[in-house]
């Protein structure tokens, strides 16, 4: 492999490459430095992403249960060959080297290429949605990656129906409950599609029902990632810790387990228990 500076420049877009690449990648993170000596931050966890922001001069990389930030870097230097990006090295303020090794080279355009240069454009791109902030983003991005790939949406909302057969004893008819819940989804899907449409985007949408215990969200997203099939899923997650990390992150953590394609995970704002 050969190692190179990357331009600061570059720095923003190469790091956007690498999040659109990620499908199930796992990361090492080792930090050095003269007064800490070598330090392992992360070891071989589940990458969402890496993200660099000019304006706050902030890079991030996110990955399963753990964001590690470094402010202010100083380089960055990546070692990458015809298999791909195996090792990038991010030097802090301080000096320190931030080495993100990936356990597989992740093949990427060359840096300062141009979008149409991706070797796997993205032809069409499936949005999961529901009614939160997180996404909101996630549909904006897709729509955005759209207009640039000129890509097809399908935007798809799971409905959980598995409380209402776990409910024997209910206050109303269950046909009235899965009814009420159905068409919410449709109302969801409906609105969230009006919106890609009148950025000028084709766009359709399918709504999910799981019925049966056992089955998971993501499994189902999955599934109808290949039936459609997709070259890229967009989700949202949130930025929560603790148990409420568990319950509202663990949907888009599954996916990034379970997919077989990748997966464009957009992070919300970090929030507190």
């Amino acid at each position: 492999m050969a190692t190179r500076a990357l331009p600061k420049e570059h720095w923003q877009s190469y790091c956007d490459l690498i999040s659109k690449g990620l499908a199930g990648q796992r990361a090492h993170i080792e930090v050095a430095g003269l007064a800490l000596g070598d330090q392992v931050a992360a070891k071989w966890l589940p990458l969402f992403g890496i993200t660099y922001d000019a304006k706050s001069d902030l890079l991030e990389i996110a990955m399963e249960g753990f964001d590690h930030l470094i402010h202010k870097p100083t380089e960055i230097v990546i070692d990458d060959g015809p298999s791909g990006l195996g090792r990038m090295e991010i030097i802090d303020s301080d000096r320190r080297r931030q080495i993100v090794k990936l356990m597989e080279p992740l093949l990427l355009p060359p840096p300062g290429s141009s979008p149409s240069a991706d070797p796997r454009p993205y032809k069409h791109i499936l949005v999961a949605i529901d009614e939160s902030d997180t996404s909101e983003l996630a549909l904006r991005e897709a729509t955005r990656l759209a207009k640039d790939q000129n890509a097809v949406l399908r935007l798809v909302h799971v409905v959980d129906l598995t409380p209402v057969y776990l409910t024997v004893e209910t206050p109303y008819p269950y046909a009235e409950c899965q009814k009420a819940l159905e068409e919410g989804g449709e109302k969801i899907l409906a609105s969230r599609a009006t919106k890609v449409r009148e950025a000028g985007i084709d766009v359709d949408s399918k709504l999910i029902t799981m019925t049966m215990l056992g089955e998971s969200i993501y499994d189902l997203i999955q599934e109808q990632s290949k039936q459609w099939p997709a070259d890229l899923i967009v989700i949202g997650t949130h930025g929560r810790r603790g148990l409420q990390h568990a319950r509202l992150g663990s949907v888009a953590e599954g996916l990034m387990r379970l997919a077989t394609k990748p997966v464009l995970v957009i992070r919300g704002a970090k929030q507190e228990d």
